[in-house]
């Protein structure tokens, strides 16, 4: 348990469940009634030029969801790799991984405000897990000197 790498693979699996939750749900289109129905056909009904592309709010709903998903999984990825950069350069990795972390917090702190307990809960682990990486390596590099 003393190990960045696994604190970083552990926050990499962490983010590959939210992402796979986020995926799952955004690719599934259920609707949950027919208020449901009615302000998603709102949200696509009323459509505006942006930048030259006629757009509606549902477009911008659903690519930001999509968008989301890809972030989650470049995010996964990411710290998976930051793991294995540990063993290379601990330097680095201790750098890029609090800039992730940080990042996490602020991925935590808008799925307490505005989401639900899942992402909530998941990208809560996925900081706390790179705290401890990233407070790891800071260990380690002190006593390497």
């Amino acid at each position: 348990m003393r190990s960045p790498t696994l604190w970083y693979r552990i926050a990499a699996i962490a983010y590959a469940i939210f992402t796979f939750g986020h995926t799952a749900g955004a690719a599934s289109g259920a609707i949950r009634g027919p208020e449901e129905e009615a302000v998603l056909k709102q949200l696509g009904a009323y459509t505006f030029d942006v930048m030259g592309a006629t757009r509606s709010h549902l477009d911008f709903y659903e690519g930001l969801g999509w968008l989301l998903s890809l972030n989650l999984m470049l995010l996964t990825v990411l710290c998976w790799q930051l793991g294995a950069l540990h063993r290379a350069n601990r330097l680095w990795a201790m750098r890029l991984g609090a800039a992730v972390c940080l990042a996490t917090f602020g991925i935590a702190w808008l799925s307490w405000r505005d989401f639900f307990i899942a992402p909530a809960m998941l990208s809560t682990a996925a900081a706390l897990a790179l705290v401890v990486a990233v407070a790891r390596g800071l260990a380690e590099e002190a006593v390497a000197g």
